[in-house]
């Protein structure tokens, strides 16, 4: 009995790791299988990155209103 708090405490955790694993399970079933639909263009600012340092490296020349200066 003199170990019934921790006893206690150890299946609280290990019911919300297991709440939390089928929550998380049930989330990424839903997204793979229904709502995620990649659009084809990269975004986000890794690929604005990306995109800002291939055209340092590229033979064409920058067009005027892509300058900052």
């Amino acid at each position: 009995m003199e170990n019934l708090d921790i006893y206690i405490l150890t299946s609280v955790i290990a019911t919300l790791f297991i709440v939390f694993f089928v929550g998380i399970y049930r989330a990424v079933k839903d997204v793979d299988a229904e709502t995620y639909k990649p659009s084809g263009k990269e975004g986000g600012p890794r690929a604005a990155l990306f995109n800002l340092m291939a055209k340092f490296f590229e033979d064409d020349p920058i067009p005027k209103k892509e300058k900052i200066s």
